[in-house]
């Protein structure tokens, strides 16, 4: 049963309150005059399912919510914290943004909105109402600056594949505790997919957004085999979304954050030559990006369970000539859960002639490095198929929750692997350009 203090219905069911979202901030007071706080707003705006990601670029931010209530318009609204106290929004400092509205597969309304021109080394108030003074809690976020950034990879939650839903959330929360406590500052958070166990069960759903931790730090979705269905799409906002790649759960998109291109592949649809075409375009589209990262659900290059299976072949010999093609630097992947590090890879044969300045630091490399993120929850693991195959560097199956630490500048890209109980590091490897 749903959270509700009141009680996504076609996202194009409402079109007339623009799928760009329409902005209407409020006049500001004259020069000099006080700005008097907002009482404090009674709760009376129920919703659930917050899905806070990242927009186009690092000046925007993505949302999707649900409630109870079906066919009524949302907003979402937003301020500079210092503005308020935490339980208010004073009058004339907010931007308001109408949301889209769809009726979600479960019944409910799913709504969603973008909200533009945020700033750097700015801490923002957010809350979603019904455009008639009914508002939700208040939420923060805050919008990190430097040329240097990090985020955190998360592989396969997927609540609820334990057979106990409970114990599931218990794990995806704690891991997320333990990571954000370690890493405060993270500009976002990236998760690869199966973020739920069945496609379509709302409990599962309602588990995976329940840490406050992912309302104050953007995730970015992947959509995994366990969530390929139009219960996906009615849960999230993404930004560039194309027709290319394209299942009921949505299409292939990206987005740019500082000088790196992420691009997020549906790779549930089987047509890599679409996703060959999406990667190629958006390379195209993007041609200043000075990090080019692939993000998708399926590993071509895993060690357990998955890992000779006839779907994982073909990906792998259709798309490595399109990542090769296009200069890809990271592929990100999770769904065989068990760590893996790749040597540096092209043309599906490992590079080993590399200048290294030390153990796990390569200066300059050719070839693509593969990264597969264990389960993040503890929810389930794969044992190894069998021995180390040939593309394999690094592999690590503790059978505890791991993530992934990434930390990007101009001139290099790490990628740290903690292990989420022990807070042991699993694996580390840098690239230095």
């Amino acid at each position: 049963m749903r959270n509700y203090l009141t009680s996504k219905t076609n996202r194009r069911l409402l079109n007339v309150l623009t799928a760009s979202a329409l902005l209407m901030p409020l006049a500001f007071p004259a020069a000099g005059t006080t700005v008097q706080a907002a009482p404090i707003d009674e709760v009376s705006y129920g919703v659930s399912d917050i899905a806070f990601a990242p927009g186009a670029d690092e000046t925007q931010r993505t949302f999707n919510w649900y409630t109870e209530l079906t066919n009524e318009p949302g907003v979402v609204q937003f301020a500079k914290a210092n503005n308020g106290n935490g339980k208010q929004f004073p009058k004339g400092k907010t931007t308001t943004v109408q949301a889209t509205l769809e009726e979600a597969t479960s019944g409910e309304s799913s709504h969603e909105a973008t909200i533009t021109g945020l700033k750097e080394n700015t801490t923002y108030n957010y809350r979603f109402g019904d455009g008639e003074g009914n508002w939700s809690e208040i939420n923060t976020f805050t919008v990190r600056g430097d040329d240097e950034f990090n985020f955190l990879l998360f592989g396969d939650p997927q609540l609820g594949s334990s057979g106990n839903v409970l114990a599931d959330k218990s794990g995806w929360n704690n891991t997320l505790d333990v990571a954000l406590d370690a890493f405060p500052e993270t500009h976002f958070l990236v998760s690869a997919g199966d973020q739920v166990n069945k496609s379509n069960n709302e409990e599962e759903y309602d588990a995976y957004f329940s840490p406050d931790e992912i309302k104050e730090y953007p995730i970015q979705t992947t959509v995994g085999n366990h969530d390929n269905s139009a219960t996906y799409d009615s849960h999230y906002n993404v930004p560039n979304e194309s027709d290319l790649g394209a299942t009921s759960a949505g299409g292939d998109y990206y987005y740019t954050y500082n000088d790196a291109l992420f691009i997020v592949l549906n790779t549930n649809s089987r047509n890599n030559e679409e996703h060959a075409q999406f990667v190629e375009e958006t390379v195209a589209a993007n041609p200043d990006a000075n990090w080019k990262f692939v993000v998708m659900h399926h590993s071509i290059y895993s060690e357990n369970s998955h890992k000779y299976d006839g779907d994982i072949l073909e990906r792998r010999e259709e798309l490595v000539p399109a990542f090769d093609a296009n200069d890809i630097d990271v592929v990100f992947a999770g769904h065989d859960h068990g760590y893996v590090r790749t040597h540096q890879m092209e043309a599906d044969q490992p590079l080993m002639d590399q200048r290294f300045l030390s153990k796990n630091i390569v200066e300059d490399p050719s070839g693509i490095l593969y990264l597969t993120a264990n389960s993040s929850s503890g929810s389930k693991y794969y044992n190894w198929k069998d021995d180390a195959s040939y593309y394999s560097a690094v592999r690590s199956q503790s059978y505890r929750p791991s993530f992934m630490n990434a930390e990007i500048t101009d001139e290099s890209a790490s990628f740290t692997t903690y292990d989420a109980v022990t807070n042991e590091i699993i694996d580390q490897y840098k690239i230095v350009k």
